[in-house]
């Protein structure tokens, strides 16, 4: 296998296994598949995981959540998967917790990283599209952490960063500059949302998307995007996880109610900020279903 296919069967291999140690209450094989330090994210926050203690937290919450639906399985499939460079695993993914064949609860879409370490895949993070009032929001963002634990702030040098990233993509869509919109992009890009997952590659993958923006904002006279930061700040030395509000405007009026989407950055080589994953809110107008011809 080469390619997206072996990208697949590695990632299926993960999320299989993880899923299986968390039914069997073995945290040493699920604690195998990840190397600290680990990012957790869901549209509310974000989590930088650096001791055992914090990963098994979230294990023993999440193991207890799944069995006690009864004789419970998990069903875990990939949805995209690709290398980025010799080491590197982008992975999306859902799980859907069964009884019996019957769905006992929504299906979680999430997206992932992986790091080769010689033979052995470990995950780096992984983002979940998670309502803010389920369990999995509540264990991933809390789990394993000393009570009262407050939320990390935003410096203002990272609020700066993450509202100079929203700003050059606005101007980009209003001006019709694909340079400068993907110059705010890192590629591969994930989209988590309403739609499903989406996997961005390559740029003409990106142009296409870009292009079909263009045409529907002009067509449904959508005169404005206010993205302005509700939250943002560093995990580690070269990434920042941060949410924005959006405001679709034509003339004065909205198109649609604002709405909160989580933006992961990550710095390159070159020291310029990227995005590099987008969770939209679930079952909330956006504007890619907008975009896209509604719900």
């Amino acid at each position: 296998m080469r390619g997206r296919d072996a990208a697949a069967a590695i990632a299926q291999r993960l999320v299989e296994q993880t899923g299986a140690a968390m039914l069997s209450r073995d945290f040493d094989a699920f604690a195998a598949y990840f190397r600290l330090p680990c990012l957790v994210a869901t549209p509310e926050g974000a989590r930088l995981l650096e001791h055992e203690d914090e990963l098994r937290g979230i294990f023993e919450r999440l193991s207890a959540h799944y069995l006690g639906f009864g004789d419970v399985t998990l069903d875990r499939r990939v949805i995209e998967a690709m290398f980025d460079g010799p080491d590197l695993l982008r992975f999306s993914f859902r799980t859907t917790a069964l009884v019996d064949g019957t769905v006992a609860e929504a299906t979680i879409a999430a997206h992932s990283t992986a790091a080769r370490d010689g033979d052995t895949w470990h995950i780096t993070d992984n983002h979940a599209l998670v309502a803010q009032d389920s369990v999995q929001n509540t264990v991933l963002m809390h789990a394993g952490l000393p009570e009262g634990t407050p939320a990390p702030d935003g410096t203002p040098e990272v609020l700066a960063i993450f509202q100079k990233n929203l700003d050059a993509l606005t101007c980009a869509y209003f001006t019709g500059d694909f340079d400068r919109m993907r110059a705010a992009i890192a590629l591969p890009l994930f989209k988590q949302g309403s739609r499903g997952p989406q996997l961005f590659a390559t740029e003409d993958e990106l142009r296409a998307d870009f292009e079909k923006y263009l045409t529907e904002i002009r067509l449904r006279g959508i005169t404005d995007l206010v993205r302005t930061v509700h939250s943002a700040h560093a995990l580690g030395a070269a990434r920042i996880h941060g949410s924005c509000r959006t405001h679709v405007l034509s003339g004065e009026q909205l198109v649609m109610p604002s709405y909160l989407s989580a933006i992961t950055l990550e710095q390159g080589e070159d020291l310029a900020w990227r995005m590099t994953s987008i969770m939209h809110p679930l079952e909330t107008m956006t504007l890619d279903r907008v975009v896209w011809g509604g719900a």
